[in-house]
Order: structure tokens, then sequence, then C-alpha cells
């Protein structure tokens, strides 16, 4: 059988170049032809007297020429020689000369070579065309014959590459010949390339005009599916396969995703009892948190914006089916990292519907908003956090309703005033209370308390707790001075005395306390009202 060669992988190309002394119109030109210095007359002899193919191939000294035969001339002359004496079959004939001489590997390696250069290309194509007959005869294996044409070299262009061609028509006939050892392209391909990068290869094939190759490319995608479900394959499975576990960050960009994606749905079809989803495939392999942030990523590239949008929301609806815990979604969008941020994360926004979703979903499960977060920063990072979202306009409401549960936790019994003192960390403040933020924050919370639960806090406070009734005065005459804390100290210092009646500090000794001596002095009028406030609350139920 003798073997023609395709031009692409569509259309078979039956015209081949003639190569003959004719083909030279002017003998005289010839001489020019010639790198050696046999004459035209010399050779239109040797024809006459039918000397072989080989006899002229050495008088040429192209015997010589090692692995540059093709940049020698007088291959051309030789080539044209042969054709003319063996006309039956002049591929052979060369043929026959060279492969005494050369490799099938060294010859085919020469000839890919020669025809990427124009002056060459002819007679390299037809020194192959009758190299691969001659593989045809003595049954060289389709996958050898892979390896001489480098397409295990070939990479992701595979499919395009002008051998594939040759090497399909050689993988047909080899087949015909030899049923018992048949083969296929797909077959081939796993010898020498990985499942992801054959995918690579297809999906490259895919975009290639014309040459048949994206015919190709989906038989080629159609038999790799196939032979992944034969082999039951679970998705999970291919998505390793593709090393799509491995690209990350830009996984959505990825051409084997579609190779993966085209599987699913083949799958999910014949195993409806097994039916996954890309959203899932992703969180094996990268967890939430990973997927995440590829989709974040894939965000912000046009060409993958909206998939990655659609994932999001299939990521969601995910998490909701498979009842994952306000808590982990919490982590999984990194907002336990956010620190004072987190009310002006997108991410949270996502996550206050994701807990009200889960919430209505699940009512005996007290995981709020605000229980997901206390999970995951203390009251002082989440009193940061409030402060930091009340001064921005777009988180000013979310800021509010995380401080009215804040508070409302506090005022649960038992905690009391002390306790929220201790969380705001004000009792490690020392002489800085006042220019603590957190003071004032604790001082606005202590108004809430005072009005939802009036003479609860009857006893004592975090601040006559935390400081001796000398530094607590100190501190409050400090602050008095400066003008951006007197009001606060003021206001203080009302606080405290009110707690000097409740712990029935004598008036003296809080005269003492005041620096009281006489009626001049600037505490006077300060130390009587405490004194009328004190007889009036503790002589109350006294009757005369």
């Amino acid at each position: 059988m003798r073997l023609l060669r395709y031009n692409n992988l569509s259309d078979e190309i039956d015209e081949e170049r003639t190569f003959s002394l004719q083909s030279i119109p002017v003998l005289k030109k010839l001489t020019n032809v010639f790198k050696s210095k046999i004459t035209p007359g010399t050779l239109l002899n040797w024809a006459n007297k039918e000397k072989s193919p080989d006899f002229v191939f050495r008088k040429l000294n192209l015997n010589k020429a090692g692995d540059k035969l093709f940049d020698n001339p007088d291959v051309n002359v030789w080539a044209a020689y042969t054709n003319v004496i063996s006309k039956a079959n002049p591929e052979e004939a060369m043929v026959t000369t060279l492969k005494t001489r050369y490799t099938d590997e060294a010859l085919s390696q020469m000839i890919l070579a020669a025809k990427k250069v124009s002056s060459t290309e002819s007679v390299a194509i037809k020194i192959q065309t009758g190299q691969v007959q001659n593989w045809l005869t003595r049954k060289k294996s389709p996958n050898d014959v892979f390896e001489y044409l480098l397409l295990n070299k070939a990479g992701d262009d595979l499919l395009s590459n002008p051998e594939l061609a040759i090497w399909i028509r050689y993988m047909t006939a080899f087949n015909k010949e030899n049923p018992m050892q048949k083969t296929s392209l797909h077959a081939t391909l796993k010898t020498h390339y990985s499942s992801d990068a054959i995918s690579k290869m297809i999906e490259a094939g895919k975009v290639v005009k014309g040459a048949g190759t994206i015919g190709v490319a989906k038989r080629l995608e159609a038999t790799q599916i196939q032979t992944w479900l034969g082999s039951k394959s679970t998705p999970d499975d291919v998505f390793q396969l593709l090393k799509l576990d491995e690209v990350g960050d830009d996984l959505l960009a990825s051409p084997q995703l579609n190779t993966f994606t085209n599987y699913m749905n083949v799958f999910n079809k014949e195993n409806p009892d097994k039916q996954t989803s890309l959203i899932a495939a992703m969180t094996t392999s990268y967890d939430d948190g990973g997927v995440v942030k590829i989709l974040e990523a894939a965000k912000k590239i046009p060409s993958t914006e909206k998939i990655a949008m659609n994932l999001e929301a299939a990521q969601f609806h995910h998490w909701l089916s498979t009842d994952k815990g306000p808590d982990k979604v919490f982590k999984a969008l990194g907002l336990d990292k956010a620190g004072e941020n987190l009310l002006s994360s997108p991410q949270f926004t996502k996550f206050t519907k994701y807990t009200d979703d889960f919430h209505a979903k699940h009512l005996d499960k007290k995981m709020t908003t605000m229980w997901t977060i206390r999970a995951s920063y203390s009251d002082f990072d989440v009193a940061k956090m409030i402060i930091a979202g009340e001064k921005v306009p777009g988180t000013q409401k979310a800021a509010q309703r995380m401080e009215a549960e804040l508070f409302k936790s506090w005022m649960q019994p038992p905690n009391n005033p002390d306790d929220a003192f201790r969380s705001l960390k004000l009792n490690t403040a020392g002489d800085k209370l006042f220019s603590n933020p957190m003071f004032r924050y604790w001082m606005k919370f202590l108004d809430e308390y005072n009005k939802v639960m009036p003479g609860r806090n009857n006893f004592h406070t975090g601040l006559t707790v935390a400081y001796e009734d000398e530094a607590l005065v100190k501190l409050i005459n400090t602050a008095k001075e400066n003008p951006n804390t007197k009001t606060l100290a003021d206001k203080l210092e009302t606080e405290m005395l009110t707690q000097f009646i409740y712990a029935e500090k004598q008036p003296i000794d809080v005269a003492k306390l005041l620096n009281v001596k006489k009626k001049t002095d600037p505490n006077w009028k300060l130390w009587k009202k405490y004194m009328q406030d004190y007889h009036k609350y503790h002589l109350r139920d006294i009757t005369t």
C-alpha cells in the first residue's frame, strides 16, 4: 500500500512536485546548481547507463555530508536524477540509499528541518513520503513514528502541527494492515502527554481556523471523555488529572476548565445519583477560603468576571445546601482577619445575607451575625470596628446595629458595667484614661445602661474598682483642666460622687479626698452638695 501525503488534516494532495532534468529548461544553467565538479553531461551519461541513485549519491560526495545533507545543493540534483531513473517509485529509491547511512530518527529530524527551508522543502517532502512508506513496509509502530516526527515534543500546538496529518494517515494505514495492533490518536497521546497537557492541546485546537483541526480537537475530546467515563473517574478525579487543583488564582482562565466542565456535564447525565458541580469540585481541591480567593481574583479580570460572579452565587447556595455554619463562612470569607475594616469589607455584606438566610432555615440555632463576629473577635476589637464604622456613612447603620447588640449583651445578667470596663481594657489605661477612645465608648454604654436598668448600678462601677479613690479624684481633676476632656470629667465626677453615696462614704472622708477645708476652697460647693445628697439618700427612710 503506497502512502500519499496530506497537506493538512482534511485535504489530501495527490499532486507531487516533479523532479527531473527536463525541469531545468537550459542545461547550461544546471552547471551553477552543482556544488561538485560533476557536469550535466556526466549526469546525463550516468542516466543513459542507468547508474543507480546510490552510485550518483556517492559521486556527488553526498555520502560525506552527514547531518548537513540538505545544506548541500547537490541533494536537489540527486533527487532529480533519482526521479528520472526510478520513475516507478523514486521515493523508495531515495530512502533505500539514505537508510543505509542514517537511522530513522536522524533522517526524520533532518527532513523536518529541511521542510522549513524554501530551497529544500520540496526535496524534503519527497524523501519523507518515501520514508513513511518504508516505515509502513517495516511495520514500524505508530508510537515510534510519532516520535520520529517529533510530535512527542509539539506541546500545546500539536493539533495544528502539519506533521500530525502525516502521522494520522500513517496510523490509519497501519491499523488497516495490522488489525491486531490497532491504536488511536488518543492512546498514543496518553503515552507521551499527561491528561492536562492533552486538554491544553484540545482547547488550543478548537480555536485554529481551517485545516480540519477543530474537528480533530472535538473528536479527541469526545474520546478523552469516554475514556474517563469507562474508567469510572469522578469529576474530582478529572479535576486533579487536569491539574486544575494546582492552578490557583488563575483557575477560571485555565483552558482545561472547559474540558472539565464538559466531562462533568456528561458525568452528571450518566450518573444522576452522583451529580456534582464545578463549585463542589473547586471546594474539594481548594477549600472554601481558597475558592473565595480564586473568585475574587477572577472578578478583577473582564474575561472571567461574569463566570466568577455566577460561581460566587453558586458557592453561596452550596454552603446553604450543605448547612455550613456562619462561623465557617465567616472564616472562609477572610472576615476573621479583616480587623477594624470588617464593616467596610465587601465580603461582610455577603456574610450578613448568608447569616440571615441560614438563620431563617435554622431558627433553633443561635448563629446571628453578632454571635459569629464575637466568636472571632474580642469585645475590644468589636468596639473598635463599631467606632470606625460609625465614621463612615456607608457603614453607619451596620455599626449602629452591632452596637445595639453589643450593649444588649453587656446588659445581660450577670454582666454589669464593670465587665464592659474590663472588656474595653480600661482597667489598664492608667493616667491616660480620658484620652482613650474606649473610655468615651464605655461612658456611652453607661448612659444606656442607666436608662434601661435604673438603680442596678448602685454600688460600684469599673472606675471605682480599677482606681483607688485618691487616684480617681486626681485623674478627674487633671481632666477638668483640659478643655477637650472637661465635660467628660465633670460627668464622671458626678458619677463618682454618686457611687460614693451608694458606698456610704462619709462626707468627712469625701472632704479629705476633695481637699476641702474651708468655704473658699474650689471644691466647697461640690462637697456641700455631696453632703446634702448623702443625708437625703441615707435618711430617706428615717421618720421623726
